[in-house]
């Protein structure tokens, strides 16, 4: 979060299952490659280092566009709010007994 709310370009290994694959597609601006369960394999060197390649031959066309709505869910107005909801939700409970 801190390097894509700072807008720097983010380019990164992580397996598919991660939930940074996830939040990449929400946010956008993110360029990843990932693996599966068969782990890092041989021909995986081969796929970082085109991707790599195609970041210093094209620059950050390469990523897909930032999303700022995105990251809406997790912003601390977003957040803020929904602790507010909850301490509310406590309080009027515990008005009750």
């Amino acid at each position: 979060f801190p390097c894509w709310l700072a807008g720097r370009p983010v380019f990164g290994l992580f397996h598919e299952a991660s939930t940074v694959v996830k939040l990449a597609g929400e946010l956008g601006g993110v360029g990843l490659v990932t693996y599966d369960q068969g782990g890092i394999s041989a021909g995986l060197g081969e796929v970082v280092c085109a991707a790599l390649d195609d970041l210093a031959a094209r620059g950050l066309a390469v990523l897909p566009a930032r999303r700022e709505a995105g990251f809406e869910p997790y912003s601390a107005a977003t957040l803020t709010g929904r602790f507010a909801a909850l301490f509310d939700r406590v309080l009027t409970s515990a008005g009750r007994n």
